[in-house]
């Protein structure tokens, strides 16, 4: 999958119940939307808080049905690159992008796309 161009601006991660109004977008399709995904902006998740720049999260289709998800970014107080792994799935429908998101083995947090544009290069995430 071609990834250049592919922006995202994440939303909180944590499990916050959406803001009244903001609902993920149906008719959703996960195939198109693996791949990387190159941070343009974000409310800091707590790994983020590492003065983490030039970050992109990968997401693959994994052989149980669920999505691999590894983040990525540059320190720049150690100047080396961290990643973080994770695993990603649907809430209920899996055409709705309504998912959940763990990493470290720890708890489920709500990963919501709400809006993409139709060739899947921009998407707004909030959870």
């Amino acid at each position: 999958m071609e990834d250049i161009g592919k922006t995202t601006v994440f939303g909180i991660f944590h499990r916050q119940a959406m803001p009244d109004g903001v609902m993920p977008v149906e008719e959703f399709s996960l195939e198109k939307y693996c791949g990387r995904w190159f941070e343009i902006g974000r409310m800091d998740f707590f790994w983020e808080k590492k003065s983490l720049t030039n970050v992109y999260a990968e997401y693959t289709i994994n052989e149980e049905g669920t999505v691999d998800v590894k983040n990525t970014g540059f320190n720049e107080k150690s100047g080396k690159w961290s990643s973080y792994e994770g695993e990603a799935r649907f809430r209920a429908d899996n055409n709705i992008a309504a998912l959940e998101v763990t990493f470290f083995g720890g708890a489920w947090a709500g990963y919501n796309v709400v809006s993409i544009d139709k060739d899947y290069k921009n998407a707004l995430v909030y959870g």
